[in-house]
């Protein structure tokens, strides 16, 4: 039995000298790569560009890239400028290679692509976190398995979703319509926080692990644990948010509350770096 993740996976099929990039060098990289083609658009984009639609739809060529779906980025491609973001992403590629360097998600489709010809590693496979698996990665798993009632057991929760990583399972050769099951018991949250964060979600659309146009749905969740209820608090600014954080703790720390037992979390990795300074 291995227990590893699927960028240790890859790894270990492409079994290569080139490294990939580390931290803040993929910018850098793509910044490069537009400098050499006159492309004037972020090294953001095409970084996001080539993550969610190129890797994500395994396409190989400018004419499939022209005809390729990009609903869901959020930002606006004229069909004109197709052609120069490809070449772009091709001249990315190409100083990767040059210089023994790959991306984490390059891995993974070179590693897809190996067991695809050479035939599978496993017998039974166990994903866990499925919500947050990149199209790359899941090609690598379907690989990985050969096709069978117990290939794939996956385990998700779509509400948990932290990065923008819808897949179809379907067109990967992952049957899961008609053979999943909902588990509606939560065993991690008492019933009153529960019954606070699902308020906030209903009627937003929530799209499932499944190949389906519905929306998930959250009747029917429940918890046995019992405790407090979230408290609320508004703020006119952030300085004010900050403040009457700082007023928390120091109320919880004063109580005689460790402070290795607070945990505290934000939306943006900014707002951590103040929260820790304060």
């Amino acid at each position: 039995m291995d227990i590893t993740t699927v960028d240790a996976l890859a790894s270990r099929v492409v079994s290569t000298s080139r490294r990939p990039l580390r931290g803040g060098e993929e910018e850098t990289r793509w910044e490069q790569a537009a400098r050499a083609t006159g492309f004037t658009g972020t090294a953001q984009f095409l970084a996001q560009e080539y993550k969610h639609v190129v890797l994500a739809q395994n396409l190989r060529s400018p004419e499939e890239y022209e005809v390729a779906d990009r609903r869901g980025r959020g930002s606006r491609l004229p069909a004109a400028e197709r052609p120069l973001v490809w070449r772009t992403v091709q001249e990315f590629s190409d100083r990767l290679a040059a210089d023994g360097l790959r991306t984490y998600l390059g891995t993974c489709a070179e590693a897809a692509d190996l067991l695809e010809a050479n035939g599978p590693l496993y017998r039974h496979i166990v994903v866990d976190e499925a919500q947050d698996v990149h199209p790359a990665l899941w090609r690598l798993l379907r690989a990985a398995v050969p096709t069978r009632p117990d290939d794939l057991f996956i385990a998700g929760d779509p509400h948990q979703r932290l990065y923008d990583s819808k897949v179809s399972l379907k067109a990967l050769g992952i049957k899961v319509a008609g053979r999943s099951t909902k588990m509606r018991k939560n065993y991690r949250s008492t019933h009153e926080i529960l019954s606070w964060c699902t308020a906030l979600l209903v009627g937003r659309p929530i799209s499932q692990l499944e190949d389906d146009d519905r929306n998930e749905t959250l009747l029917g969740y429940r918890s046995a644990l019992h405790g407090g209820g979230p408290a609320v608090h508004a703020a006119a600014s952030e300085e004010a948010e900050l403040d009457a954080l700082i007023t928390q703790i120091r109320t919880w720390t004063e109580a005689g509350v460790s402070p290795g037992e607070i945990g505290v979390s934000a939306r943006f990795n900014k707002n951590c770096a103040r929260q820790s300074n304060a």
